[in-house]
């Protein structure tokens, strides 16, 4: 099959982004992966050479977690690439045809080095047919005597990007590809399959043995006689290899071959040897029998490679991942103990300004001024969230309970929170006939409120918020907050989702934030499968934030059970256990509580609550975890047969690991500081019910 290339309707520069490779976080290598595959093309080239080309195009594909893969020769005189091997979706079958110029091969052949092509069928004509179309495209080229060529990776989907790493991945195997190649074209001009594979296994370094189990006479290679610290091979015997062989390594090396030996199976195993030069090196080899006489073995012939370089890059990479990970506990640690710190001074004032605005004896402007404070705290406590939020997410330690969920009722819960204190200004039109999605409740409220929060700020009372619902194609729903506020501009459009990104210092000062809420609502819609856009026809033209999600058939609602009446013990007063060790919160949340009504017996420490709870009955258990003689789950543990299901802890330790530790303590259930009034008189109502 050949095709011809209709004339480029753009330049180069437009899909060529080679530069992209050093601006992407690559991932940490892989040296056992890569070790793993240079094990399966020794095994090719040893038992089904005919094949390498073959398992060279399947192991890029695999080691790039590419979706296509394929090795192109160039045929010069023709003037045309010739598809010697492909893997996975491959729009082009192998022995089909492409011009050289132009391709992504042959520019990137005339380059001499890897480069990264984006969309190539805007350029190449040619590839416009290709289904499904290539995204993006990583080419490596190679040459070696009068072979010439490349072997490349694509995707299809604009999520995945290829790095730096799979660029130098691709480069090894290329090596790998060119010294096959090269082996394959002098064939004819070779005397025999021992002297072809002797020559594959000198370009790629590994060594060769032969035993006769008979005799015990051993030949090995040049390159295994270099492996061992020999110039050249010398007299050699299994005694000889074994006496190389370090004692912590020989047991083990031993009883491996005996068992190949009175099995026939084939053997692979990693040792260090002491070389003849006096070097300690690591050495992986593979054996197998080839001659075999009443299932008895009579040869066995193998492969050697020095591994020393990988082995010491692994125990480099294991230190390394070790102080990630020591530095990544000191930091949770870290954040953990900053955001306890900066909670529990909001917590008194938080509820002090919130009894306060409640006094009707207080002018009109005072009770404005307190409600002022109290949103402010608040806010104060939005930050710190959304600051542990983001961490929890970068370090993949957010978790998430994915339930069937109603996103209609969650956007109603949404707007409560986010009229809270204030007039209704969000107009809702849910008109998507399907709307339950398989999520984590919580934080597609999150979401939600992030974004109808962000319209709201930026959008004066004379503006307007919508937030629409329809259905999407695709068995989605989309869900769009439109607002007639302040706008985007068009250059910072692009970077919306970024963390910390704000326009400027000036909208920082006018609307405040961190800028961690739409990169916090883009990692959660990404973590449910979904999509979120912005648009905006620029400054003072508003913006609309668009997300949609892969809805699922609702489930038959379960029946509820009736709720406590109005007169049922949850809305009663009840006497209520609190500890807490900060003195100025433990008289806020004492005034608080019983202001709800309930009878509040205050302490500061665990042996106090300890002896309380021993000494008279409570309904309820309030505890802060960090106590001076001891912790809330110390104290939990010891009285939870008093309080059966019936304790909170109130702390300012938010994080995933100390909300979990509290629930496997005994806990019910788990507030963070500064707590929010209304959430909390809740939570009491609720966790009391069972009385």
């Amino acid at each position: 099959m050949s095709i011809n290339a209709p004339a480029p309707a753009v330049c180069l520069e437009d899909v060529l982004i080679t530069e992209e490779l050093t601006r992407r976080h690559a991932p940490v290598p892989q040296p056992c992966v890569e070790n793993t595959t240079l094990h399966a093309l020794a095994n090719a080239m040893v038992r089904t050479p005919e094949s390498m080309l073959q398992t060279l195009a399947d192991s890029a594909l695999r080691l790039c977690n590419a979706e296509a893969a394929g090795i192109s020769l160039l045929e010069g005189r023709a003037g045309l690439f010739r598809v010697a091997a492909t893997a996975g979706a491959c729009a082009l079958p192998v022995g089909s045809t492409f011009p050289a110029e132009p391709s992504p091969c042959g520019t990137c052949l005339s380059k001499g080095s890897a480069q990264l092509f984006s969309d190539p069928a805007r350029l190449f004509g040619w590839m416009h047919d290709f289904s499904p179309a290539v995204s993006e495209s990583l080419v490596v080229p190679f040459r070696q005597g009068e072979t010439a060529g490349t072997i490349w990776v694509s995707v299809h989907r604009r999520r995945t990007k290829f790095t730096a790493e799979d660029a130098r991945i691709l480069a090894s195997l290329a090596d790998f590809t060119a010294a096959v190649l090269e082996h394959d074209r002098t064939t004819t001009a070779l005397a025999n399959s021992d002297a072809r594979l002797r020559f594959a296994l000198d370009a790629t370094h590994f060594g060769e043995w032969d035993l006769n189990v008979e005799t015990g006479a051993v030949v090995i290679s040049p390159q295994h006689a270099r492996i061992f610290g020999y110039a050249s091979p010398p007299p050699w015997s299994y005694e000889i290899f074994l006496s190389h062989v370090i004692p912590e390594d020989r047991h083990r090396l031993k009883r491996n071959f005996k068992h190949s030996l009175a099995t026939g199976e084939d053997w692979e195993i990693e040792y260090r040897i002491n070389g003849a030069d006096g070097a300690v090196r690591w050495v992986w080899a593979i054996g197998y029998a080839y001659q075999r006489e009443n299932g008895r073995p009579l040869r066995f012939a193998g492969l050697s490679m020095d591994i020393t370089d990988r082995k010491r890059n692994e125990e480099e990479l294991a230190r390394a991942k070790g102080q990630a990970e020591a530095a990544s506990r000191a930091k949770d640690e870290f954040l953990a103990v900053l955001s306890h710190e900066l909670r529990t001074p909001l917590t008194p004032a938080l509820i002090t300004a919130t009894l306060l605005e409640s006094r009707e004896d207080l002018p009109t402007d005072v009770r404005e001024d307190l409600a002022e404070i109290r949103r402010n705290i608040g806010l104060e406590g939005r930050l710190i969230d959304d600051m542990l939020d983001l961490t929890r997410i970068v370090s993949g330690k957010l978790r998430l309970d994915f339930l069937l969920v109603d996103v209609h009722l969650l956007l109603r819960a949404a707007m409560d929170i986010c009229h809270r204190g204030s007039e209704p200004r969000i107009k809702l039109e849910l008109k998507a006939t399907h709307h339950h999605v398989h999520g984590d409740g919580a934080r597609l409220q999150q979401i939600f409120w992030n974004l109808c929060n962000n319209a709201l700020k930026f959008t004066d009372c004379a503006g307007s918020v919508t937030v629409r619902t329809s259905d999407a194609p695709g068995e989605s729903i989309r869900i769009e907050v439109i607002d007639t506020g302040v706008g985007i501009d068009a250059r910072v459009l692009s970077r919306v989702f970024n963390a910390f990104e704000q326009e400027d210092m000036r909208t920082t000062r006018q609307f405040g934030g961190l800028g961690l809420g739409l990169a916090i609502s883009q990692k959660l819609v990404d973590a449910h499968g979904g999509t979120i856009t912005a648009a905006s026809a620029g400054k003072g033209q508003g913006a609309t934030f668009t997300v949609e999600l892969p809805i699922v058939p609702a489930a038959a609602p379960a029946a509820r059970a009736p709720g406590p009446s109005a007169t049922s013990r949850a809305d009663s007063s009840l006497k209520i256990l609190l500890v807490e060790d900060h003195v100025p919160t433990l008289h806020a949340l004492q005034k608080l509580i019983e202001r709800m009504g309930h009878r509040v017996t205050g302490v500061s420490t665990v042996r106090a609550a300890t002896e309380a709870a021993h000494r008279e009955s409570f309904d309820l258990l309030i505890s802060d975890l960090g106590l001076p003689d001891g912790s809330g789950l110390d104290l939990i543990r010891s009285v939870r047969d008093s309080f059966p299901g019936r304790s909170i802890a109130l702390s300012g330790y938010g994080m995933e690991q100390d909300v979990r530790n509290s629930r496997e303590a005994g806990f019910a259930t788990h507030l963070t500081k500064p707590v929010d009034v209304d959430r909390l008189e809740e939570v009491i109502r609720e966790t009391s019910r069972g009385l």
